[in-house]
């Protein structure tokens, strides 16, 4: 072997052992991944609540309705609306818009 293949392989032996710096990019990589796990669960507890809340209020328009069963279907659907949109609109923030249709 000649010198300067001897040098040369000595500089990429080197350059392959430098590993300065690799532990910023595995850092870099894992917040990465912790961001977006963590803002997954946030957007799934969320959504959960959520989905909670609006169960609660349909019951409690259902169950409603359900008392008031002698004034015929129009009564009772107007009833089972009014009790679920109040109380949806208990538990969402404030300039939050509710439809409800039948």
């Amino acid at each position: 072997m000649n010198i300067a293949h001897h040098q040369k392989m000595a500089r990429i032996d080197k350059q392959r052992c430098d590993e300065r710096g690799s532990i910023l990019m595995l850092f870099a990589l894992s917040a990465v991944a912790v961001l977006l796990i963590l803002g997954l669960s946030i957007d799934v507890g969320t959504a959960y609540v959520s989905y909670a809340q609006l169960s609660q209020s349909v019951d409690a328009g259902v169950l409603a309705g359900a008392k008031n069963t002698a004034g015929g279907d129009a009564m009772i659907t107007d009833i089972a609306l009014k009790v679920a949109r109040a109380n949806y609109q208990a538990n969402v923030p404030v300039n939050y818009t509710v439809t409800i249709t039948v």
